[in-house]
Parts: structure tokens; C-alpha cells; sequence
């Protein structure tokens, strides 16, 4: 009971845009959305159900995703990134909604691996670990993903590159989206493989005191 208190206060205080879903607020915007699919991505994981429809949202009638509800048809340049898709990914995994990560995944296979057509950088390229992480969750929900000439791994081939990313790749935000990948491999079933398990240990010794990590590593008594 105390738990159940103490997260509705908590979502008294969260802040929100003016269609109700989650953002972070800065000096210039009190609904700084951009970077906001991958973050309900992870509400929607934890459970906070309202937050995973604002993701089935940003997906427009083609199949492309936007990076929020309120960006739909609205942001020319750099309108995604790998870090959103794993906000689909982890709304794929929580609600098995098939049919949209479908779409998606067709839309991305017709525009030769492009998450969005302009761009100042490689950001909407679709690189093949995360088209193998849609394969695995994919293939867990009974999706059919179908990326033609788009190259996946194995599984196996895909968690040690993730376990090399965290263990020898820069510390900051590769390593969270280290850990969302790894909440997402968890919530359809796959919580015990050796590279795996060595990705886990690796994400913790990394950063010994985020209680996040912590918890992946199931090392509950550090956090």
C-alpha cells in the first residue's frame, strides 16, 4: 500500500505535455518531447500502462514512427533515431502488439533501412543490432518480421556484441541503452544465456552505483 502511495504522488509531479503524455521540462519548453519515446518506451515496461498508447501514437498511417504523438507529420529533420526504436521494441515486448511492429518494420524495409528520410547524420539508419533485437522480440510476440535484403544475427551473435558495447564502449548513454536493451531481451523471456549474464555483471561493474543497473545485474542489495 505504501508502494501504490508513493507512485501516485509521484505521477502527481511527473510532468506531462497538454495531451497527457510524459515529458521533461526545460527553461524554453515546458514539453521537451524529443527524445520522448524511448523513455515512455521504458514506462510502458515498468508498467505505467497510459504511457505505452502515446507510443502506438507516433506511428503514423505508412508505419513510420515519430519521436512523440504531438511530432506526428511535424518534424522534417532528424525525426528519429535507433535510440526511439528501442522505445518501440519496448513497447512491442510490454503489450505484444504485433500488427504495429509490423508496420513498422515494413515501412523501414521499403525505404532501404531509413527510420526517417532526412537526416544530418546516420541516426535513422537502422544498423543490424537493433534489426536483430526486432527479430528476437518479434519472433517472441508471433510477429512476422520480414527485413528482406537487411542482414539480423543470431541471437548469440547479437548479445556479445552488446556485452562488448558495454563492457569496452564509452560510459554515459550507451551504456543506459545498453540496459534498455536488456530490459527489453528480459521481458520476452530471455534472461539467461552466457552473454547475457556477462552483459549484465558487466553494466553493473561499469557503474557500480546506478541503482538501475543494480537491478538488471539482480544486485537489488547495492541500489
Amino acid at each position: 500500500d505504501q508502494v501504490k502511495e508513493r507512485v501516485a504522488q509521484l505521477r502527481t509531479r511527473a510532468p506531462v505535455c497538454t495531451n497527457g503524455q510524459q515529458t521533461k521540462v526545460t527553461l524554453s519548453n515546458p514539453c521537451d518531447d524529443g527524445d520522448f519515446l524511448i523513455f515512455a518506451g521504458l514506462s510502458c515496461l515498468g508498467g505505467e500502462i497510459g504511457q505505452c498508447s502515446y507510443i502506438a501514437q507516433s506511428q503514423d498511417q505508412s508505419g513510420r514512427f515519430w519521436r512523440s504523438p504531438l511530432r506526428v507529420n511535424n518534424d522534417p529533420t532528424n525525426a528519429f533515431s535507433r535510440d526511439m526504436a528501442l522505445g518501440i521494441l519496448a513497447y512491442a515486448a510490454k503489450t505484444k502488439d504485433a500488427p504495429t511492429l509490423e508496420r513498422w518494420v515494413a515501412y523501414v524495409r521499403e525505404h532501404d533501412g531509413k527510420m526517417c528520410p532526412v537526416a544530418t547524420d546516420n541516426r535513422c539508419d537502422i544498423f543490424r543490432g537493433i534489426r536483430t533485437l526486432t527479430k528476437i522480440v518479434g519472433n517472441k510476440i508471433g510477429a512476422n518480421i520480414d527485413w528482406g535484403n537487411l542482414s539480423v544475427s543470431s541471437q548469440d551473435a547479437y548479445a556479445a556484441e552488446l556485452y562488448g558495447t558495454i563492457q569496452y564502449g564509452i560510459s554515459g548513454f550507451p551504456l543506459h541503452l545498453g540496459a534498455v536493451q536488456l530490459l527489453i531481451l528480459e521481458e520476452v523471456g530471455i534472461t539467461s544465456t552466457y552473454w547475457i549474464d556477462v552483459a549484465r555483471n558487466a553494466l553493473n561493474d561499469r557503474q557500480p552505483n546506478n541503482a538501475l543497473f543494480a537491478h538488471i545485474a539482480r544486485r537489488d542489495d547495492l541500489a
